[in-house]
């Protein structure tokens, strides 16, 4: 996902391209009965492909936890990235929202 706003706060064009490996990602935390937590990244597997590169990374945040399984589905306006992983107790849903109106330029 990217050019995603938070709270309509614009994010047009950021690049999460930075010098070293300090780009912004989203987390999640769980913790079970027994008191075992795990933390992962709410991002999907690399592609083994991606794992060359001069920092020795092609992709931000190589070395972070991500999940076994991702997929993505459409059904406009909705983008939506399902993330799963034997090790956690829960599945992710992100739900993203695209307000673009196709078909509604002003005709002048």
């Amino acid at each position: 996902m990217r050019d995603w706003e938070i709270m309509n706060v614009p994010a047009k064009n950021y690049s999460t391209v930075t010098t070293g490996n300090d780009a912004p990602f989203f987390s999640i935390y769980t913790k079970k009965k027994n008191g075992s937590s795990m933390t992962k990244a709410l991002l999907g597997p690399i592609d083994p492909a991606d794992y060359q590169h001069y920092e020795g990374r092609s992709v931000d945040h190589h070395e972070l936890p991500r999940f076994r399984n991702a997929s993505f589905e459409t059904t406009y306006p909705l983008g939506i990235v399902n993330l799963s992983d034997n090790t956690m107790p829960v599945n992710v849903k992100i739900i993203g929202y695209n307000p673009f109106i196709p078909n509604t330029i002003n005709q002048w």
